[in-house]
This record gives structure tokens, sequence and C-alpha cells, in this order.
């Protein structure tokens, strides 16, 4: 529809479906905003410095330049930011490896849980260090 006055003629059948439609769509955008935010942090490492993208386009942070290209706030411009990282870590992570963990990142990027979710768990999760191994992240990701 076009307007509400189109949305309100629909049946309920119509109605169920669009939202379902609507949902599908939400899943699609927020799979192809993770694949770009971890694309922009590719293209923004440190190892550029200024010649990143995020740097030469005048952003000090890859989620200060994604904050007002997507009309977002900072705070999910960060959260965008944190998970394409950990895309990116993921994918040039030694082999064998266990990376920052990046199951939740997936698992967000499949549409299987929000943005949010996923940069909970993978906050909450945290890092390997002396204390916590990767492979008992994995275990607990898993």
């Amino acid at each position: 529809g076009a307007c509400q006055g189109d949305i309100s003629l629909l049946d309920d059948a119509s109605l169920l479906e669009g939202m379902r439609l609507v949902r599908e769509l939400d899943g699609q955008a927020q799979t192809y905003k993770l694949w770009l935010a971890a694309e922009i942090a590719r293209r923004s490492s440190h190892e550029l410095g200024y010649d990143g993208l995020a740097r030469r386009s005048g952003s000090a942070t890859p989620a200060v330049f994604i904050q007002p290209v997507t009309g977002s706030s900072i705070e999910e411009a960060t959260r965008l930011a944190r998970l394409g990282q950990s895309m990116v870590d993921a994918e040039t992570a030694p082999s064998g490896s266990e990376p920052a963990p990046v199951s939740p990142v997936l698992a967000a990027a499949s549409g299987g849980i929000s943005v949010d979710a996923a940069d909970a768990i993978r906050r909450g999760l945290g890092q390997p260090d002396t204390a916590v191994t990767a492979k008992q992240l994995a275990d607990v990701r898993r």
C-alpha cells in the first residue's frame, strides 16, 4: 500500500502476511548492514592509518563513519562497527585458532538474532585471556 488507508483495506490474512514480509525484509537489511560494516572495518583497519576509509573520510573510527551514513545513533553505529570487526577478525584468524566470539555475529548476519542481541552476547562472552581460553569461549558460544 501507498498509505495507511491501503493497509486498512487488507483482510486479516493479508495483514499478517504483510507483517511476515516486513520481518523478512528487516532480516535481509540487517544482513546487508553487517556485511557492509565488515567491509568498512576491513577498509578502515588501523594498519592502514590515515589511508583507511574512515580516517581518509575524516572520521576517527568506523563507527563515527557509519553513524551519519545510516542516520542511526552513535551507539547503534558502534554496535555495527564492533560486529563488523568481529566478522573481519574471524576471516583473518590463523587456521585452527578460535577468533573473538563470532557465532552471535553470524547468527545476526543470517537473521537468526538481532544486532543488539549479537552484540550483547559477543560483549558478554569477552575475549580469550590467561583466565579464559579461546576453547572455553567457543564451548560456551555453542
